[in-house]
C-alpha cells in the first residue's frame, strides 16, 4: 500500500460495529482497495501498513488515544456497508456518526487491553 493508506474496520460486507470485533480491514489507497486480515495489536497493525486514517465503528477510549498518538486520524460511528463508506471518504462526504464510549456500554476501561 502507498502511504497515508486509509483502513475500513470490517465483518463481512458490513463496517464492524466495534474496531475490536473487526474479522478484516479494507485498505484504500487512492483507487486501490485490498482485503487485509485482521492481526492482534490493532495499533500496532495499522502503523505497520502504514495506515493514517481508520474509518470504524464504535472504538473505545483507550484506544482512540493510542491511535491519536501514533498520529492515526480516527473517523468513527460510521456504520452500514463498507463500499458505501469507501466511496463516501473517497469523494470527501464521509462523516462521523456517534461514537459511544466503553462505559455507554457497560464496560469498564481496560477491558480490553489486548486488541491495542
Amino acid at each position: 500500500m502507498a502511504e497515508n493508506a486509509t483502513a475500513i474496520a470490517i465483518c463481512g460486507e458490513k463496517i464492524a460495529p466495534t474496531v475490536g470485533s473487526a474479522e478484516s480491514f479494507i485498505f484504500l489507497s487512492g483507487n486501490a482497495q485490498r482485503l487485509v486480515p485482521r492481526e492482534c495489536g490493532i495499533a500496532l497493525f495499522l502503523e505497520k501498513h502504514n495506515i493514517k486514517t481508520l474509518i470504524c465503528g464504535n472504538i473505545g477510549n483507550c484506544l482512540l488515544e493510542v491511535l491519536r498518538q501514533k498520529n492515526i486520524e480516527v473517523i468513527p460511528g460510521v456504520s452500514g456497508g463498507w463500499q458505501d463508506a469507501a466511496a463516501a471518504f473517497r469523494n470527501r462526504t464521509l462523516h462521523c456518526g456517534k461514537n459511544y464510549t466503553c462505559s455507554e456500554q457497560g464496560q469498564i476501561c481496560g477491558d480490553c487491553p489486548g486488541n491495542y
